[in-house]
């Protein structure tokens, strides 16, 4: 399938998720390649993890490569309206420069604070602040070397009927960064990036839920490229808060994965 072609249906996706369908309570239907942006905030507790596979081409942030990866994000209600959260990746790289050759490691630890400002009917906003820290090995390609903050608001729109629609604007202060394979101290001067997306997610029936999202992210160094990409993926309720979880995503720019596929669970009681 082209690329022209799944951005299309991706596209279709997105508008079709706001029809109606059966009633959910708005957290079940959370995107997870877009949190922390999401219009929800945790009620409770979110936690996921999924192992993935993706390949990157050559691009400012990495060299030619193709990872295995678990991917864990964790999210919990301190406050009423107040949510917590952190991400984390162990990453099993293997570059095509066999100069490089395989690294595996934690990638950079992402955490972040979130508050709903505003809710009001099928409306809801919310502010929050992220910040990533440099776990990640950048010698090894792992991670960025780097403290990176951000902040961002977020908003969405419920149907009412089981839909949903959200967007999301940030910005983020990228420090410095040698990308894997670069001479020593060729290093690419970070600057300021804005973040923006959107996200539909839709219960097809009570256990299985749908959704499709594009993210986006200016250029992080000079003379790097944007971040772009589709993604879709799909939950079905097992007992209780479990839920199996599928996902995928088609990279549009080079800084992004060329694709990437995940499958694992989700608790949300």
């Amino acid at each position: 399938m082209s690329r022209i072609a799944l951005t299309s249906f991706v596209v279709a996706l997105l508008a079709g998720a706001v029809a109606p369908a059966a009633a959910q309570q708005l957290p079940d239907l959370r995107i997870p390649q877009q949190l922390p942006f999401d219009a929800e905030v945790a009620t409770n507790v979110w936690a996921d993890a999924y192992v993935g596979y993706r390949t990157y081409g050559d691009s400012s942030v990495t060299a030619e490569a193709e990872d295995l990866y678990l991917h864990a994000d964790f999210a919990f209600e301190l406050l009423k309206n107040l949510e917590l959260g952190g991400s984390i990746e162990l990453i099993s790289r293997d570059f095509d420069n066999e100069a490089i050759g395989s690294e595996s490691g934690p990638g950079d630890l992402f955490a972040w604070g979130k508050y709903q400002f505003y809710r009001s009917g099928n409306k809801a906003f919310n502010a929050g602040a992220f910040l990533s820290l440099p776990t990640g090995d950048d010698d090894k390609g792992l991670g960025t070397g780097n403290v990176e903050p951000g902040v961002f608001v977020s908003g969405g729109l419920h149907s009412g009927a089981g839909a949903l629609f959200q967007g999301y604007l940030g910005l983020r202060q990228n420090g410095d960064f040698d990308g894997p394979g670069d001479p020593e101290g060729d290093s690419d001067e970070g600057q300021t990036s804005v973040l923006l997306g959107i996200g539909a997610a839709t219960d097809v029936n009570p256990d299985l839920v749908a959704f499709a999202s594009f993210d986006f992210e200016s250029e992080r160094y000079d003379d790097g490229e944007a971040f772009s990409q589709l993604s879709v993926g799909a939950r079905w309720r097992l007992s209780g808060p479990w839920k199996l979880q599928g996902l995928a995503g088609l990279g549009i720019s080079d800084a992004a994965p060329d694709f990437y596929l995940g499958a694992g669970v989700v608790y949300a009681p």
